[in-house]
């Protein structure tokens, strides 16, 4: 199997890491020359909550071109790229080629097959882990419960199987499901956490230890579960959306993991946050399914406010 992983910085990076350690042909793409020749130096090094570390040594490039057509693209760009990364990943992209989303938030996967003009080729996958970026080759690793993909059309095929065979030989625990829709709203319904997490500047191990947080985020989640059940998709414990969750943050906190939400690295660099795809993304639904979401709309607005406090975001009156 062929893979080009799209987009080579946090998860890509890991992703890739892993991936290049099988024996398969796997190829990074990004557009950052300083990560390029970062990764050629040094690999990519994985470093585990037990403090155990693995170098790998990927072929990465920023001539997407150069690597040819392939059996899967891999998209872990930021949510506001997917469209201008996966137009500018076309040349890797055939008639046979399955495409991968691997990103925060909802949307991507609709505006991927809406670019190469099949749904019936396009995945989306949820990743249960945690990667706090050291450096650009120096990665630190929660893996979690590993990740879900799943086909856009929820119907699951031999091909599906074989890329998660491909995730195992990595050493990614990975499985395969016919909701991805349930699995990537899970995934929001968990990432509501983000912008609160950012606003309050709070690690993820230190998160159940402030009940008012706590009471925000509990609020925020059971938003989400709502919309996702208006639009008739199923959820992991949808009685109780907040079990899930939580039971990760203890087991962090008890593991004294040192975490931040991409939300929060995000800030802390000075980039655009993924706020619109996930808290927005919630607001927008629930406009649409008519379901009230008054906490992740101020929590939308406080980030996008933090954002043009810090120039990130164009301040100012419209």
């Amino acid at each position: 199997m062929k893979i080009a992983v799209i987009g080579s910085g946090a998860v890509g990076g890991v992703i890739g890491a892993q991936l290049s350690g099988t024996g398969l042909d796997v190829n990074l793409y990004d557009v950052n020359r300083s990560l390029i020749e970062a990764v050629d130096s040094d690999g990519i090094t994985l470093e585990m909550p037990t403090g155990q570390k693995k170098t790998y040594h990927a072929k990465i490039t920023d001539d997407v071109a150069s690597i040819g057509m392939v059996d899967l693209a891999v998209i872990c760009v930021k949510g506001y790229h997917t469209e201008s990364a996966i137009k500018d990943s076309l040349p890797v992209v055939g008639e046979n080629t399955h495409v991968l989303s691997i990103q925060n938030g909802v949307g991507n996967i609709e505006i991927i097959a809406d670019t190469i003009g099949d749904a019936h080729r396009v995945l989306g996958g949820s990743l249960k882990a945690n990667v706090l970026p050291h450096t650009h080759t120096h990665l630190l690793y929660s893996p979690g419960d590993g990740l879900v993909l799943g086909p856009m059309d929820n119907e699951v095929r031999e091909v599906h199987h074989d890329i998660v065979t491909a995730f195992g030989k990595a050493g990614i625990q990975a499985e395969v499901t016919d909701n991805i829709q349930g699995a990537l709203w899970t995934k929001v319904s968990h990432n509501v956490m983000n912008a609160l997490a950012a606003i309050l500047w709070l690690r993820n191990e230190e998160y159940l230890n402030y009940p008012s947080a706590v009471s925000i985020w509990e609020k925020a989640v059971k938003e989400a579960a709502e919309v996702a059940a208006a639009q008739g998709i199923v959820i992991e414990d949808p009685e109780d959306p907040c079990a899930s969750p939580r039971k990760i943050y203890e087991i962090w906190r008890e593991a004294g993991s040192k975490g931040e939400t991409t939300t929060m690295q995000d800030l802390s660099k000075g980039r655009k946050t993924e706020v619109e795809i996930i808290n927005g993304a919630v607001v927008g639904a629930g406009r649409k399914y008519n379901v009230p979401t008054p906490v992740n709309e101020v929590l939308t607005l406080l980030v996008k406010a933090f954002e043009e406090k810090k120039g990130i975001r164009p301040a100012g009156f419209p």
